[in-house]
């Protein structure tokens, strides 16, 4: 017989056998999402008990529990909640008269961390609210280290937090002058070796230009990175665009508000300043083909996403514009530097649909060894070694030269750059970038492997 206890133990759980049941039968007999809009992002993919060898998939079950996370049900009202949340519990810090809020995402290699190849790992496992107090404490920490052991290769800064404000959030750039002597000299290297004009173009993050002075650590300037490059890179012309993107800031649409990259009208900036030092005429903007995509949420979105204060940027999304070079223009990539099995690549695809991330609507994304061919029919060349920033900029020369090859170090262990300019006959050479490969671990290793002469 039953009493009272025991009913009522039974009854819980009969109730949540009910609901474990009922989720099941809702997950097993529902559509599968492909993609999030809650999160920008792509969903796991269904496992496979197999590899594409026949061999048995030693991680089928991890992959079938991120499956089932991914697709949980009424997950996005979960999240929504979650958001709600934070949202509410979120600290202001004192005499700020609107929002911030400082996320910790996963640190990946040191400062530069968006420069790796393009679409990133989801981060949302990863990414917290950090509290303003903690926050402060930080940079207080901060201000009070400037000073760092130049043999000891540590950055002074937590530099892994996002600050969402307003309808904008960014990456922390953190100074670390021993790190910019060092670019400076692989620089120098790489322009002795490759025996050819070489410039040097690197952009200011968006931080520089639109993070307010209050929330940053002297260390966060980029400025004295920008002079320090003037003085020390003596074997290649340096193209200062720092003025240039300050006065054009407040002008101008000159980075994504929810991505780490600078839009083609930043990279036409570039490029203005790039003519001007190569005494070439740039072509107008109103000469050349354009268009416009809405609604993109960017690198930087995808890391906060879950985040309170997100909703400020998905509500407020970028969009991108685009410029045709005005003479017809063919791109192939190549996976090795003797350029064989190319693959044909659109300079631009209005209509990229492939992902998310409508950055590649350049190119199509991330490229290792690049070859264009423009019907300019004047026989200049030029080597861009650049990261991704290289992608809206590297239409534009095709207006100036007939073939550009562009390559993302990234990718390769070596590239023998100096004997590559030789055998192609290359006539100049641009390393290009923004500013956090000036001090990132990651992206100064590859001006030093492309001095090399293996």
């Amino acid at each position: 017989m039953l009493n009272g206890k025991n009913f009522g133990n039974y009854m819980v759980s009969a109730c949540f056998l009910i609901i474990i049941f009922s989720l099941g039968t809702y997950f097993l007999f529902t559509e599968k999402a492909a993609f999030s809009d809650a999160e920008n992002r792509e969903l796991a993919p269904a496992p496979r008990l197999t590899d594409e060898n026949g061999s048995i998939n030693t991680r089928f079950y991890y992959d079938l529990e991120t499956y089932y996370t991914d697709r949980f049900p009424f997950r996005n009202g979960f999240l929504g909640v979650n958001r709600t949340l934070q949202t509410a519990f979120a600290l202001k810090p004192p005499g700020f008269d609107g929002e911030v809020t400082f996320v910790t995402v996963e640190s990946n290699d040191g400062q530069g961390k968006s420069g790796a190849p393009e679409s990133p790992q989801s981060m949302e496992d990863t990414t917290q609210n950090t509290s303003v107090g903690a926050r402060d404490e930080e940079v207080g920490a901060a201000e009070g280290s400037a000073e760092v052991p130049a043999d000891t290769g540590e950055v002074p800064f937590d530099f892994t937090s996002l600050p969402i404000i307003g309808d904008r959030t960014f990456e922390l750039y953190v100074y670390h002058e021993p790190r910019v002597r060092e670019f400076a000299d692989a620089v120098n290297n790489l322009a002795l070796a490759c025996k050819v004009p070489t410039y040097v173009l690197l952009s200011p993050a968006s931080s520089e230009l639109y993070l307010p002075e209050k929330y940053r650590a002297p260390e966060n300037n980029q400025k004295p990175a920008f002079d320090l490059l003037k003085t020390l890179i003596t074997e290649a012309e340096y193209i200062d665009l720092y003025d240039s993107f300050q006065n054009a800031k407040d002008k101008e649409y000159l980075y994504f508000r929810t991505d780490h990259h600078w839009t083609a009208d930043g990279a036409y900036l570039a490029y203005e300043n790039f003519c001007k030092a190569t005494g070439q005429n740039p072509v107008s903007r109103s000469e050349m083909e354009s268009g416009r995509r809405d609604g993109f949420l960017g690198s930087l979105y995808k890391q906060v996403s879950q985040s309170a204060g997100s909703e400020r940027l998905s509500g407020s999304p970028d969009f991108i514009r685009y410029y045709f070079p005005v003479y017809e223009t063919e791109a192939y990539n190549y996976a090795n530097a003797g350029m064989l099995l190319g693959s044909r690549r659109e300079v631009l695809l209005p209509d990229y649909e492939k992902d998310t991330n409508l950055y590649n609507i350049f190119f199509g994304g991330d490229m290792e060894l690049m070859r264009m061919e423009s019907a300019v029919g004047n026989g200049k060349s030029i080597m861009v070694a650049r990261d991704s920033y290289g992608h809206a900029f590297l239409p534009f020369l095709a207006n100036h030269y007939e073939t550009v090859y562009a390559v993302e170090p990234r990718y390769f262990e070596s590239f023998d750059l100096a004997n590559f300019i030789a055998e192609n006959q290359i006539d100049e050479l641009l390393i290009m970038g923004y500013s956090f490969p000036m001090t990132g671990a990651y992206w100064l290793n590859w001006p030093q492997e492309l001095a090399k002469l293996y």
